[in-house]
């Protein structure tokens, strides 16, 4: 019979052995160290390093090293393990030890649409959109805009209850900025020719409102800290297109900065609310069952999808 840390039994008249070399005492207490390197598609080439650096380390220190791409090791009745590492990025799964930053930064770059798929933006920058796309835009804004400002203010709520006052204070920043959003848009109205009955008769279009619809859902249903994480990496779209219909709308269609106020307002960079939503996402990495990464990444799909058909259907009367 062996054990970690005895000795085999052995016959007490059997010839010594050779006392082994000194290294590193492994015992059943000593702690043991899990890399866990699953990827999603793109695999960095420095994975493999990411295995045998800390493999060797952790040999040094009489650690025991489980190495695995297998995400039932975190089932329950898996061996315990006293330090986790992760090599890969994206929306893999557990995050693990990864900081809000480079969460953050991986999904914005995971979820990133091709801006060339956005074809009324690109003709709106060569001057080329109907003047009725402009204006059905901006009518869409005029439902979109105070749906977003409820839900929003809505999460704020929620987020506050939930003993998440990151999230709860990045949500209220949201709603104030549609609130600001909303006062930009009665010049980019009036520069589109459009008046209060107009505006007021105006139907809006399935196309262009599925995406508060579904923010709205997630105002009630979504985790607070994977909303925030969801709608930050769509935000980073959203602004980009804004930015360049400013810039279309100034060269080719005569608008002057109070009509493009509203576009260019989300073009703004924002670094205050950027700093809320690294604060927010490392506050549900900080608690148990706050976020799920996969969970943030799937919402945000769906938004960018519902974002990608706002802009087909507009593309559709360009």
């Amino acid at each position: 019979m062996t054990g970690v840390g005895r000795c085999p039994l052995r016959h007490p008249y059997a010839p010594a052995r050779t006392a082994p070399e000194p290294g590193p005492r492994r015992d059943r207490h000593a702690p043991r160290l899990l890399v866990f390197t699953r990827t999603r598609d793109y695999r960095l080439a420095s994975v493999p390093a990411g295995v045998t650096a800390p493999t060797a380390l952790a040999g040094q220190h009489g650690c025991a090293v489980d190495a695995t791409e297998a995400p039932a090791v975190f089932e329950v009745g898996c061996p315990r393990v006293g330090v986790r590492v992760r090599s890969g990025h994206g929306c893999d799964g557990d995050v693990m030890t990864q900081t809000a930053a480079a969460v953050l930064a991986a999904t914005t770059a995971e979820l990133s649409p091709d801006p060339a798929h956005n074809a009324l933006v690109a003709e709106v920058e060569q001057g080329t959109a109907r003047q009725v796309a402009i204006s059905t835009l901006t009518l869409e804004q005029h439902h979109v805009i105070p749906s977003d400002r409820r839900a929003f203010a809505h999460l704020a709520e929620r987020a506050a209850a939930l003993g998440a006052p990151a999230s709860a204070a990045f949500f209220a920043t949201l709603a104030e900025g549609e609130r600001t959003a909303a006062d930009h848009l009665a010049p980019l109205a009036a520069a589109c020719g459009l008046d209060a009955a107009a505006i007021d008769a105006y139907e809006p279009l399935p196309g262009c409102q599925a995406y508060p619809s579904y923010v709205a859902r997630l105002a009630l249903t979504g985790r607070p800290a994977e909303v925030v994480l969801a709608l930050s990496a769509n935000f980073a779209a959203w602004g980009d297109s804004c930015a360049r219909i400013g810039h279309g709308l100034r060269g080719h269609y005569g608008y002057d900065d109070d009509s493009c106020a509203f576009f260019d307002f989300f073009a703004a960079p924002a670094p205050a609310l950027s700093e809320q939503a690294e604060a927010a996402v490392q506050e549900g990495l900080d608690r148990v069952d706050c976020l799920d990464v996969s969970a943030a990444c799937r919402s945000g799909r769906l938004l960018q999808s519902y974002e990608r058909l706002f802009w087909d259907t507009l593309a559709g009367l360009a």
